[in-house]
């Protein structure tokens, strides 16, 4: 398990690149996932990895709880950008406070 759950329907997860992501308890699309086995499409998380550099500009549309964000922000790095964009006002306040926690 990578996930500790810290109140108010919410679980920290550590994936397994790094970084941290709360995540809806009442989660069962990609919550599930992320918290037994921390992460979510392996095969496009590698390519990510593999692909992204630092400096590079990076976009993530239907961004959800803003699992490819983090990754995004950490391969491209400081001098690098991210826009993402999540258009479910539920999801919103997840994706913003992943942001934050990671600090990007």
């Amino acid at each position: 398990m990578r996930g500790t759950y810290i109140g108010q329907n919410r679980v920290l997860v550590e994936p397994t690149w790094g970084g941290r992501l709360i995540v809806p308890a009442d989660d069962y699309s990609i919550g599930f996932d992320l918290i037994t086995a921390g992460e979510i499409e392996p095969a496009l998380t590698r390519f990510l990895q593999r692909t992204v550099r630092p400096g590079q500009t990076a976009v993530d549309v239907g961004a959800n709880l803003g699992y490819h964000t983090i990754l995004l922000g950490t391969l491209v790095g400081p001098q690098g950008r991210v826009f993402a964009y999540e258009p479910n006002p539920h999801l919103l306040p997840f994706l913003r406070a992943n942001v934050a926690s990671n600090y990007l």
